[in-house]
């Protein structure tokens, strides 16, 4: 549940969001969350991982977020009760990520977008909500986009960035830059 500090905050990222909208398309994570240039911002662990802000690789800058096994498909996720990104219920997003992956010929990457209503209650991430996965060849920077079209009762979404198929205990890994989430319509 929300406190009264987190709503207003909340309040205020959707009125400065629906404000800039209606002049260009806005992405909607800000400071470090699409760079990485400063750290992992609001990005925590989903499973299966760890993250840091790493400058082995990146796509632009000097670092990117690197996503490395400790089990069978990592995956790091960004948003919580606190740090919810605020969405128009029924409207079309974009997700955008560059990916680059190390430890085999290539890896598959995975981008999806999960709706939570006002309340935080998990509102599905199938149907319309179904992840966008490209194959990564290693050490190179790969672009990657899914048009998502968010629950109509949602308030709330999370971005989840995966890697399949990569195990720990190697040299395996995975980096993601640049990461958009815009509203298209």
């Amino acid at each position: 549940m929300l406190t009264g500090s987190d709503e207003a905050l909340a309040k205020r990222r959707m009125a400065w969001f629906d404000e800039n909208r209606r002049h260009s398309l806005v992405n909607v994570l800000t400071g470090d969350d699409p760079t990485f240039e400063g750290g992992v911002g609001n990005w925590t662990v989903n499973a299966n991982c760890t993250i840091t802000s790493d400058a082995t690789w990146a796509h632009s800058g000097t670092k990117s977020l690197k996503l490395t096994p400790t089990a069978l498909d990592p995956s790091a996720h960004i948003a919580n009760t606190t740090n919810a990104l605020p969405v128009v219920g029924g409207a079309t997003y974009r997700l955008g990520a560059w990916a680059t992956a190390k430890g085999g010929t290539s890896r598959n990457i995975s981008l999806n977008v999960a709706s939570f209503s006002a309340a935080h209650g998990f509102l599905g991430s199938g149907g319309s909500n179904t992840a966008g996965t490209m194959n990564v060849t290693e050490g190179v920077w790969t672009q990657a986009h899914v048009d998502v079209v968010v629950n109509a009762t949602a308030a709330w979404a999370e971005i989840v960035l995966e890697s399949s198929n990569m195990v720990s205990g190697g040299t395996e890994a995975a980096w993601f830059d640049d990461i958009t989430f815009t509203k298209i319509a």
